[in-house]
């Protein structure tokens, strides 16, 4: 019953108010293997449908292997194209995040994601020329998110979206 109330023509749609728990509540099978990888050289973790895994290379390409194993055990196709293995060294990203000593916003995005860039300057050019109440709502939203990271230039960048007039 539920597959049929949250399926079209047998796949989850991208997007559903449900894909997020559906999602999760599948996958939870890996969560061993992750866990078991974590036992080893191995840092396993898992965000809905994204994998991240670090370590040594030669156990990050073992654990790769053993993890697509295991979702193919489950019925999943891996998309090869969204496979990255991202070197010690060089900026890395998970899920649209920078990772490493800490995790953060990326300073600019040419994709027209959030990014530290893109919303100093949307709050600035609110205080400056004003926005409506919609306008504020999802700016305040985006300051939280971005104070998980980076809490003092959030707070700095919610006191300037204070100060922004509302328009209509």
């Amino acid at each position: 019953m539920i597959t049929r109330l949250t399926t079209k023509d047998g796949c989850l749609p991208q997007g559903s108010p449900a894909s997020t728990t559906l999602a999760n509540l599948f996958l939870h099978a890996t969560d061993h293997l992750l866990t078991t990888l974590g036992d080893s050289n191995i840092t396993a973790s898992r965000v809905i449908d994204d994998i991240a895994l670090s370590g040594p290379r030669d156990d990050v390409y073992f654990a790769i292997s053993e993890t697509v194993q295991e979702l193919h055990r489950l019925g999943l196709r891996v998309n090869r194209k969204k496979l990255v293995v991202q070197n010690r060294g060089r900026r890395q990203q998970v899920t649209k995040l920078n990772v490493g000593k800490k995790v953060s916003l990326p300073r600019r995005s040419n994709d027209g994601r959030l990014s530290q860039k893109r919303l100093r300057d949307s709050v600035r050019r609110a205080a400056r020329y004003g926005l409506t109440a919609g306008e504020r709502r999802s700016l305040e939203g985006q300051l939280c998110y971005f104070a998980q990271f980076n809490s003092p230039r959030a707070r700095k960048l919610q006191e300037l979206l204070r100060s922004a007039p509302a328009t209509v």
